[in-house]
């Protein structure tokens, strides 16, 4: 009995040390871990833990919103490419479809909207030559090549061609107050079928793209466009 008591006391005495033990490193290693923490909200400028967490959360939005930003830029510009190989299949669509997308973006203007009118301009043609002697893809004249400080060297030009047009287009919505009517005004009359064509375009075009983002398109296309006015000249 005496044997099983020393044995008893024994193991509850080495299992008290090695539960000390344990619980030191454990302590150790909890302070060594708020420690490095605090550090590294200290290095990172955060006072509070809220804070950090926040910044946390904030990044991980940010990065998330890049990725869904990058995402629709990605499928909008495959759709404006299938769009333009369907209409010209000779087109440079790729080429074509980046230059809508950064020159719309540049001035803020709908890409859809500077595709409906190009393609009524010139059927996605770089190389397109007006009766009047336009040039390019947006049919850019001399005049407004002159007032948009664009070299007219340079009017076949994809990228150069689209951002001219483009802000042109851009011009024409501050000064008729919507893209409906900058569509419409973009012509200058010298085809007076130009508005109906156009708003076709746009119709078929606002299927084929978020409703969400072309709706005025849309409305362009149920206008009606024989009293739709042409005035200025591109």
């Amino acid at each position: 009995m005496r044997i099983f008591l020393y044995v008893a006391a024994t193991v509850i005495v080495v299992g008290a040390g090695v539960i000390g033990v344990l619980t030191e490193r454990l302590n150790t290693a909890t302070a060594e871990a708020n420690y490095l923490r605090l550090q590294l909200r200290d290095d990172l400028g955060l006072a509070e833990l809220r804070e950090e967490e926040l910044q946390i959360h904030r990044a991980l939005h940010d990065t998330e919103n890049d990725y869904i930003r990058a995402l629709r830029d990605r499928l909008e510009q495959a759709a404006l490419r299938t769009y333009i190989r369907r209409v010209n299949p000779r087109a440079r669509a790729r080429q074509i479809a980046e230059s809508i997308q950064t020159c719309a973006q540049r001035y803020e203007v709908e890409p859809q909207l500077v595709l409906g009118v190009m393609q009524q301009e010139s059927s996605f043609n770089h190389l397109a030559v007006g009766h009047a002697g336009e040039r390019g893809l947006m049919q850019l004249t001399l005049t407004t090549a002159r007032e948009l400080e664009v070299n007219w060297s340079k009017a076949f030009d994809i990228r150069t061609n689209v951002c001219a047009g483009a802000r042109y287009l851009a011009d024409l919505v501050a000064r008729y107050g919507d893209s409906q009517k900058a569509a419409l005004h973009y012509n200058g009359g010298g085809d007076p079928l130009y508005t109906t064509r156009v708003s076709r375009h746009l119709l078929r075009i606002a299927g084929e793209f978020d409703p969400r983002r072309t709706s005025f398109l849309t409305r362009l296309a149920q206008m009606d466009v024989e009293k739709g006015g042409v005035a200025t000249d591109h």
